[in-house]
Formats: C-alpha cells, structure tokens, sequence
C-alpha cells in the first residue's frame, strides 16, 4: 500500500511540473518544428519520454531546463527518422540543434533572473539589520572582520550569521519560484 501512495505521489508531482512547464516547453517545441501539427505532436510524445525519464530528474533543479534537453533529442531523432522529402521541408538537424541551444540559452537567462527577482524579494522581508549587513559586506563596503570589530562581537559570529542569512533567502527564493511553477 505504501509503494502504491508514493508511486502515486510521484505521478502528482510530475503532472504537476509537467503543467506548469506545458506552456513553456510547447514555446520550444514551435521553435524546432516547421508547424503547428507536429509541434503538438511532439509535445504529446515527450510527455511520455518525460514520464519514462522522470527518474533522472533530480528535484529542486529547474524541470523545464531538463524537459526540454529531452525534448531537443526527441525533436532531432524524429527529424532522423522522418523522410528525406519530410526533413528537406523541415528544418535542418543543424539548425534545429541552434535553435535549441539559443533557446536555452534564453530559458537559462530568464531562470537566472527570476531567482534573482526572487532572492531581492526575499532579502527585503529579512530585517533591516540582516538587510544592512548583507548589503555592507557583499557590497564590498566591508568585512566580516570589520564589523565583528565594531559590533565587538567575534569574527565566526559575523560568519554563522551570513551563513543563516544566506540559507533563509535560498529557501525563501526556491519556495517563491515553487510557487511560480520555476524551479521544481
């Protein structure tokens, strides 16, 4: 019975991801085919290539990123196997391997900003002396050793609480991108 809910659990969380990341990855699946028909296509044959992969994914790391590596395979060995007359109408394997790797090269970009909108909206729910001194020393402004000597606290206190600081915003940041549907 236990493996019975976990393996439900785990088709709960995949449909989920796979959900949020439908309208994304169908984006990159039009940029590697020549229409509309094909596209959805293969959108719905990668759902099932995801499903039997899902076991590669690896939690916590961003699921459209990795659906859509699979999914490059999956557009670049149906263009193979396609007629000559069907790859000559469509794109090329070339082209469509520039095209993936523009692609996400973007999605990378857009995933890299969107932790750092996250992360900003984190840091300005901390308080204001956590937000100064995070400011203070990864603006450069001064060092753990400084402001231990002004707070006339020990230097490893500045540390572990730099070191609290910075998980709180990392577990903040990856809940508000989970909760955007980003990262998991």
């Amino acid at each position: 019975m236990a493996l019975h809910a976990e393996q439900s659990d785990r088709y709960t969380k995949f449909a989920m991801r796979l959900t949020r990341a439908r309208p994304g990855l169908h984006s990159f699946i039009t940029t590697l085919t020549p229409n509309f028909t094909e596209a959805e296509k293969t959108l719905r044959d990668a759902s099932l290539v995801l499903w039997e992969q899902y076991d590669d994914y690896e939690p916590g790391t961003n699921f459209l990123s990795w659906a859509c590596r699979i999914v490059r395979r999956q557009v670049i060995e149906h263009r193979h196997a396609a007629s000559p007359d069907a790859a000559a109408a469509g794109f090329s394997a070339a082209l469509i391997e520039r095209l993936a790797d523009e692609t996400l090269v973007d999605a990378e970009l857009e995933r890299l900003a969107a932790e750092r909108r996250a992360a900003g909206q984190c840091i300005a729910k901390l308080q204001q002396g956590d937000r100064n001194l995070i400011r203070v020393i990864y603006g450069g402004k001064q060092t753990a050793q400084a402001i231990a000597a002004q707070l006339n606290r020990p230097v490893q206190s500045v540390h572990q609480r730099l070191c609290q600081l910075r998980r709180a915003v990392e577990q903040c940041a990856q809940r508000t991108l989970d909760g955007e549907g980003g990262a998991s």
